[in-house]
């Protein structure tokens, strides 16, 4: 599911965007085996197929995408997890300029959409020691959120201050000393930089949209401090430098009660404790570490386990060797998981949410 694109605006280009999607996580799965790879063509021949042809840019972007394609088939640029990111964006892009139509897109999205057929096309015809270099730079052009970000966390506390004030959280001194731990907990791993005032961005942002059915004070303070102990694992266990041992496993699913036992001595914030305690159970009762179901999962802690989960899924592990992902590939694993991981309510309030701050989580 594009979780751009509102539900009811689902067209018939929109659904063939949807098979190629679905095709290109099974080839990432499968290590894309010939046959997954001549499905995709299919797949991608019929939606190319469907585009109409009065957008020059639109035109451009299909051309491009169709010498990539023929590339990928005679595997001369292989298929990637990279590529596939790319390739979905690039679906996403398409779809997204048809619906607004040539006199609805701005000069300069025109503009971004012709050189994204020209960087198609160059990677489709790059050597292989200058692919991953078009790739980055195509890539970066479709989702500019992936490019890296440097000394985020030098100005995470006065960013989180000013979130509070966008929300008229007061100057509680609880809810600022928490604040406070962000710029520490983040100094200890690279990716984490500037992951609070994301977190507290779209958490905060989600509760909004979804009516405030959470006292916003509260969400703010489990947003804040829900992994704070997780800081106190080693940086190997924490960048997935080694595999987890049954020992390093256990540690990790107490997380969350120990980070919410950081509250147990502040009465005032029982609500921000039950959320960290639970923002690891699923909806299906799969979760940890009590194996919770549907409502009986506090309402906040379903909104922590999809932007926990959005912010590790574009801020994956080094280990992973994958950079920071796409908010689109972000969205649609998360949607994957509705019903079962994730409460499918919070995960409709979650893709309104993305589409008005997909500019400004960074």
């Amino acid at each position: 599911m594009n979780a751009f694109v509102d539900s009811d605006r689902r067209s018939p280009l929109g659904e063939l965007r949807e098979r190629c999607e679905k095709v290109l996580v099974e080839c990432e799965n499968a290590g894309a085996p010939g046959d997954t790879l001549r499905l995709l063509d299919v797949c991608l021949n019929d939606f190319l197929q469907a585009l109409p042809a009065k957008d020059p840019a639109v035109n451009r972007i299909a051309a491009g995408l169709q010498t990539l394609q023929h590339a990928i088939l005679a595997e001369s640029v292989p298929l990637s997890i990279h590529l596939s990111d790319a390739l979905i964006l690039t679906l996403d892009r398409v779809e997204e300029a048809v619906q607004a139509g040539v006199a609805a897109q701005p000069l300069p999205t025109m503009m971004n959409n012709l050189r994204i057929g020209e960087y198609l096309e160059s990677l489709a015809l790059a050597p292989k020691p200058e692919q991953a270099d078009w790739l980055r730079q195509l890539t970066e052009l479709l989702a500019p959120e992936i490019r890296a970000g440097e000394g985020e966390h030098s100005q995470t506390l006065p960013r989180i201050l000013g979130i509070f004030g966008e929300y008229g959280l007061s100057a509680d001194p609880d809810l600022l000393f928490f604040a406070t731990l962000a710029t520490p907990a983040e100094a200890r791993l690279q990716r984490w930089q500037g992951r609070h005032v994301r977190l507290l961005r779209l958490g905060l942002a989600m509760n909004r949209n979804g009516g405030t059915v959470v006292d916003s004070a509260q969400l703010a303070a489990a947003l804040l401090l829900h992994d704070v102990s997780m800081a106190f694992m080693p940086l190997d266990v924490l960048d997935g430098q080694r595999n987890l041992s049954l020992n390093d496993e256990r540690k990790i699913h107490k997380h969350a009660d120990i980070s919410g036992r950081l509250l147990e001595n502040l009465p005032n914030w029982h609500e921000a404790r039950l959320m960290t305690e639970q923002h690891h159970e699923w909806v299906n009762g799969e979760g940890y570490p009590n194996g919770l179901k549907a409502d009986a999962i506090h309402p906040g802690a379903r909104i922590i386990a999809i932007a926990d989960a959005f912010e590790a899924i574009t801020h994956p592990p080094r280990s992973q060797q994958q950079g920071k992902r796409p908010y689109l590939r972000a969205a649609m694993e998360i949607n994957n998981q509705s019903g079962a991981q994730f409460c499918p309510h919070w995960v409709q309030v979650f893709n309104g949410t993305l589409r008005v701050l997909r500019q400004i989580l960074e």
